[in-house]
């Protein structure tokens, strides 16, 4: 998107370059000229395989979950997708592949019990309340963590696992400790 100075009507690719032609006490009207638009790449033969690659690498094209995906670590049925990669239950709530749906919410749902399946764990469900606080902690820690490109949407994080949300509030707080 290019800029128009409002006086001598020059443009400009950047805001910086902009400000730098104004004089420093005026304010600065940013007024966007057009959107830049990129030509569609040519095909190419990928040297290695031999296909020809006629899609943009740009284009970011989400992978769908299909009925016959099983889990890249345990060959479980599929539930999710995360980072291109089939995940079964277990994996995609962080307890682990060998926890199945049915075990992963029996220890939910009886966690006062001694004979749950992880009974060095305690799974207690957030409440609405914890929950919406640990969803809203989890999209700032992205914010300050993780460019734009790579945060999970405040749609996408009521979805997931309570022990998920915990696990991830665990690991964004490691990395920004590390960032500082």
């Amino acid at each position: 998107m290019m800029r128009k100075c409002e006086k001598c009507e020059e443009e400009f690719r950047t805001d910086l370059s902009l400000r730098n032609h104004m004089p420093v006490h005026k304010p600065v009207k940013l007024e966007p000229v057009g959107d830049i638009h990129y030509a569609k790449p040519e095909p190419l033969v990928n040297v290695w395989s031999g296909e020809v690659v006629d899609w943009d690498i740009m284009e970011d094209k989400p992978r769908e979950l299909k009925g016959g995906d099983v889990c890249h670590t345990c060959k479980k049925p599929a539930y999710a997708i995360e980072c291109s990669q089939p995940v079964c239950y277990g994996w995609w709530t962080r307890w682990g592949c060998y926890y199945t749906m049915h075990m992963i919410e029996s220890d939910r749902k009886y966690y006062k019990q001694p004979c749950r399946y992880r009974s060095q764990y305690y799974s207690k469900p957030l409440t609405k309340k914890e929950r919406k606080k640990i969803i809203k902690t989890v999209y700032d820690m992205q914010v300050r963590a993780w460019m734009p490109m790579s945060r999970n949407s405040m749609e996408e994080l009521e979805k997931w696992h309570d022990d998920k949300l915990k696990t991830e509030v665990r690991m964004l707080d490691s990395v920004l400790s590390e960032n500082c």
